[in-house]
């Protein structure tokens, strides 16, 4: 009999009733709807989440309850790793909110990224668990599960800070010790420019409460998110900003020809839309080779429209000057080869594939969500 569905459900649910009355969570939440949340905040969000999950896995997890006293892989994979992966989704989507708000602060008009999962570290846990008599290896269900929710929170300044340094910005990390450091954190206590900081600035050992921070400073203006510099925006850019419903049905469905000047907003969903259609343009009666090229140069026809149709010259001339269009179909075949070891054939099947994806970095930063990235 597999108790994995009962298990979950129960640990499931005591953890969701705490979450739902615990007053700090509540404070915590508070912050982000005022706009003065931290990382120190998203720190001890982290911190309320993964004592609570350890606890209802406390609860709720006995070696006389399970097959022959061990949590076989089938059942830790199936409990562990949902119930991880759900506090991966609250505690990322709270730090993300978090660096929303400080983007917002230092005058920046770019929402926070959430980290990505770590399913390796998740492998880890569940492997550990599943691999002896469960009151010997118990212990892995609880400062590890601690430990891994505050990581989500180190991923998700490492990823931040990545992006802005990508838009030409340029971030520091800070990681700040609090009382009874030992000595290994008192060293990596500081503050440090984006890339140049030790791998060891983002780990953390057992019982750490050691907090990593991202803050954007001096962006009074907003920053162009392809020239990389800060410029003013006047009313009418303003308003022409806005991406609302109504807005994009009224431009980002129609031709070419029928659209005046558009917003950087605008510009990227009306771009959207078009590679959506490549897909149904390629002819796929002919050889892969054929559509290959197909692709590409729909693709570059539309980045090239794209462009005339931006409103901001400035941007569009970085664009010109800094990230050429390519239309050498051949250049752009080898390249692809050799940067990710394909045979031609592959080369021309992942140009089909990838004629629709759009840059993540571009898209976050305007505040477009997509579904597929190059």
């Amino acid at each position: 009999m597999d108790i994995s569905p009962e298990l979950l459900k129960n640990i499931l649910e005591d953890f969701n009733r705490k979450y739902r009355n615990n007053k700090k969570l509540i404070d915590l939440v508070a912050t982000i709807d005022n706009k003065t949340a931290t990382y120190e905040d998203a720190y001890n969000f982290s911190v309320e989440i993964g004592n609570m999950l350890a606890s209802s896995f406390d609860l709720f997890i006995n070696a006389d309850d399970l097959p022959n006293r061990k949590m076989y892989y089938n059942i830790a994979e199936k409990v562990i790793g949902e119930t991880l992966g759900y506090n991966h989704k609250l505690v990322s989507e709270f730090a993300k909110d978090v660096q929303t708000v400080l983007n917002k602060q230092s005058g920046m008009n770019i929402n926070g990224v959430a980290a990505e999962i770590s399913r390796e570290r998740i492998e880890g846990l569940i492997n550990k668990v599943s691999s002896d008599d469960f009151d010997k290896v118990k212990w892995v269900l609880d400062e590890p599960v601690k430990t891994f929710a505050k990581k989500i929170v180190d991923d998700t300044v490492k990823a931040n800070a990545k992006i802005h340094k990508d838009l030409g910005l340029k971030p520091q990390i800070t990681r700040v010790v609090h009382s009874n450091a030992c000595s290994w954190c008192k060293n990596l206590a500081g503050q440090y420019n984006y890339g140049d900081e030790s791998p060891d600035v983002y780990k953390r050992h057992a019982y750490c409460n050691c907090v990593v921070t991202y803050t954007p400073k001096g962006y009074k203006k907003p920053v162009n998110v392809w020239s990389k510099k800060e410029h003013k925006v006047g009313n009418d850019q303003k308003k022409n900003a806005k991406t609302n419903n109504h807005n994009i049905e009224t431009f980002s469905k129609r031709g070419y020809n029928d659209v005046n000047k558009l917003s950087n907003n605008e510009v990227r969903i009306w771009y959207h839309d078009k590679l959506d259609e490549i897909d149904n343009l390629v002819d796929k009666t002919k050889s892969i080779e054929e559509q290959a090229i197909q692709a590409f140069e729909l693709r570059n026809k539309i980045r090239s429209q794209a462009r005339e149709l931006m409103d901001d010259a400035e941007a569009r001339e970085y664009l010109e000057k800094n990230k050429p269009i390519n239309t050498d179909f051949e250049k752009f075949v080898e390249e692809k080869m050799k940067r990710k070891n394909m045979t031609r054939e592959q080369a021309y099947i992942d140009i089909v594939k990838t004629s629709k994806k759009s840059n993540k970095n571009i898209d976050v930063s305007l505040g477009i969500e997509r579904s597929g990235y190059e």
